[in-house]
């Protein structure tokens, strides 16, 4: 029997959340478990301890090399498999969707960063919550000192994504903006470049996972500016029962306004 890939993450890791939607949606054998839990043994080295790592099965029945960088991995499958593509055919289309795709790992992760360590209520939230979800069998007498050291570290971090009094109102301001453009787009398709997800639908999904679905000040304000983004997001979870065509992809030529107004804001805030 040929053995699945592993994916070594974290439900709090955007990145993590990315790949295995597209794991899911493609139909690929994987097995998922957090990352230094127990049944993180025998991982292969990696050469940057992130999330996620995928574990591979290699020829002899065994698992000897680990990757790490999901957008790379997320390349590195569509050569080995090319069936249910996150990859558009189309060169032009290509390129626009790795443009969004590298957006969301670089920039929408910022607003991600931000809100989770910036505002209180969500340090307080995230202190409790991130240690609970991989050692949820602690007592809370055990889980405090996790929890104060996790958000003392991250705290200390916020200036390394650029957060800081100055620069805390922008960053929030273009998420707002981001995610009311995509609500937007979204009327009348069901991803970014059409009726098929492509790796931007799974990058802006990851960081979401986050920013509108989990931390309290971010959740409340994408369900009060953009319901439809957060509905979104419950769909791009688990997308394996989707039957995608080739023709579900935007045409070059036919470009709607709408995603011409999100290249806009993309080209207002980040220039990768």
């Amino acid at each position: 029997m040929t053995l699945p890939y592993k994916i070594l993450g974290a439900p709090g890791s955007p990145y993590s959340r990315k790949l295995r939607s597209v794991f899911r949606y493609r139909r690929i054998p994987f097995t998922w478990a957090n990352r230094n839990s127990k049944e993180d043994v025998n991982t292969p080295e990696v050469p940057v301890n992130l999330l996620p790592v995928l574990v591979i099965p290699g020829e002899n029945g065994d698992y000897s090399e680990a990757k790490i960088d999901s957008t790379p991995i997320i390349r590195f499958l569509e050569a080995e498999q090319s069936d249910r593509s996150v990859i558009p055919v189309d060169p032009v289309m290509a390129f626009i969707d790795y443009l969004i795709e590298d957006y969301a790992d670089e920039w929408l992760t910022k607003a991600m960063f931000h809100f989770r360590w910036a505002h209180q209520r969500n340090v307080d939230f995230a202190g409790s919550i991130l240690p609970r979800w991989t050692l949820n069998q602690l007592s809370d007498e055990e889980i405090e000192p996790l929890s104060k050291n996790i958000s003392e570290r991250q705290i200390e971090r916020l200036r390394y994504v650029g957060s800081n009094e100055t620069t805390g109102e922008f960053i929030e301001e273009s998420y707002q903006k981001f995610i009311e453009l995509l609500s937007s787009h979204l009327v009348g398709r069901r991803f970014v470049l059409g009726d098929r997800p492509g790796s931007s639908d799974f990058g802006i999904f990851g960081q979401l996972t986050q920013l509108a679905q989990t931390d309290p000040t971010c959740r409340d304000l994408t369900l009060d500016v953009a319901p439809r983004v957060f509905a979104w997001c419950d769909n791009v979870e688990d997308l394996s029962g989707l039957e995608p065509k080739e023709s579900d992809w935007i045409e070059s030529d036919q470009i709607p306004g709408t995603l011409s107004e999100i290249f806009k804001e993309i080209g207002r805030t980040y220039a990768p």
